[in-house]
């Protein structure tokens, strides 16, 4: 996404808590510099093995700038879903639970499923360490 869409990371809001705003853009930098730690362990950095044929992901894993972003944006992601996961840990649960129990599930049983289970979105607040999965 960060090569062929021009898709980023999105930007990281700090709710205004400093009074110096280059304060907050360092601390927006240390955050940034850690999801992109994250993204790093995740991404597939090995490229194609197909030389006569181009690969787009290892163009954007080779050039440096890009290969941030999308670390950053892996990270943000993992992130995020790890939180969610946090805070819907039992309805997750109960989800995984009937899945196993019916073997398979799709269609208007699985949007019934996931309303029933009432999921939230976590509010994340990256100053927090509490956030920030252990790796």
């Amino acid at each position: 996404m960060v090569g062929a869409s021009a898709m980023a990371p999105e930007r990281v809001s700090l709710n205004g808590s400093f009074k110096r705003p280059e304060d907050e853009e360092a601390a927006r930098e240390r955050v940034m510099k850690q999801f992109e730690t994250i993204g790093t362990q995740i991404l597939n950095r090995t490229g194609s093995s197909n030389a006569h044929h181009q690969d787009p992901i290892a163009n954007v894993l080779n050039d440096r700038e890009k290969r941030a972003l999308a670390a950053q944006l892996l990270g943000q992601a993992y992130v995020t879903a790890h939180n969610f996961i946090v805070a819907n840990k039992d309805a997750i649960e109960r989800i995984a639970e009937a899945v196993v129990e019916k073997r398979e599930v799709y269609g208007d049983d699985l949007l019934e499923l996931l309303d029933d289970a009432n999921l939230v979105k976590p509010e994340i607040d990256v100053r927090d360490e509490a956030v920030w999965p252990k790796l």
